[in-house]
């Protein structure tokens, strides 16, 4: 047997993983990583009626500090679900500014599986329920990783209906047979895929080349220098693609979504937003 067969045996559930698309980009998870009625700051526990009559589960921290700054809508990774995402945004109610979270379809108590097409109609469906229950308050959507492809999108097909106030994208990339190739690079058993996850992933409901069709708005991009998940390229790609007003944060030596691990630059975060809405 030469070494190029057992290239192929080691290959070949990598291989039946990626036809199915679905390994590449969504790990979700039904376990509910932290207890809700237990954190300092309990969240409301909300189901968001999408068009379809699906149910999307999110929690809703309010912040004590009135007038609120603003509503922030994050838009999680492709990872475990919201019980464990919302930690990154734990400080938003300290720092005066209400917090959504929300699961894509399979994840946490979501029902049914994502694709890139559901989870782009559920996000559409959060900021429309979002903007009718906070008229008033400036809409901030903060997206990380897999969720800044998603909220991109949302936000395009949106643009003749809402118009959000703040964008701020972590980690995150516009093209998805582009994230697939960043992924299928990271690890030695699927490098080989990476030109046939090229051509077989679905990039149409990818926001590449679609972000100049946006509302202008401050966006704030984000990317690591060592993030081995998501290639900081990607996150220049997105950066060169957004619309002004726009700034680009260059975190050195940063890893995938690990910014606000850091305290100064949560500090810097809520500076940023503060100082959009005076």
């Amino acid at each position: 047997m030469t070494k190029y067969f057992w290239i192929q045996i080691l290959l070949a559930p990598a291989l039946l993983l990626l036809v199915g698309c679905s390994s590449v980009f969504y790990y979700p998870s039904p376990s509910l990583y932290v207890n809700p009625a237990k954190l300092p700051i309990p969240p409301q526990e909300v189901d968001i009626e999408a068009r379809d009559g699906h149910l999307i589960p999110a929690w809703l921290f309010e912040t004590k500090t009135k007038p609120q700054k603003g509503i922030i809508v994050q838009f999680h990774g492709n990872a475990q679900n919201l019980s464990a995402h919302f930690m990154f945004l734990a400080s938003a109610p300290l720092n005066g500014y209400d917090h959504l979270i929300f699961d894509y379809r399979g994840y946490g108590r979501s029902q049914g599986s994502p694709n890139p097409k559901n989870t782009v109609s559920d996000g559409m469906d959060v900021l429309l329920w979002v903007k009718k229950k906070y008229p008033d308050l400036p809409l901030i959507v903060f997206a990380q990783s897999l969720g800044g492809a998603i909220a991109l999108k949302s936000l395009v097909e949106l643009k003749d209906q809402l118009r959000a106030d703040a964008l701020v994208v972590d980690s995150s990339f516009v093209s998805y047979r582009s994230a697939a190739k960043s992924v299928l690079s990271s690890n030695k058993l699927t490098w080989l895929l990476q030109p046939i996850g090229w051509l077989i992933v679905d990039n149409s409901m990818a926001p590449d080349g679609l972000l100049s069709e946006l509302n202008p708005l401050p966006t704030l991009v984000i990317h690591g220098t060592h993030d081995h998940v998501i290639s900081y390229s990607s996150g220049k790609e997105l950066y060169k693609q957004a619309p002004s007003p726009k700034t680009f944060w260059k975190i050195t030596e940063g890893r995938h979504t690990d910014f606000m691990g850091r305290k100064n630059y949560r500090e810097q975060l809520y500076g940023f937003l503060s100082g959009l809405f005076r």
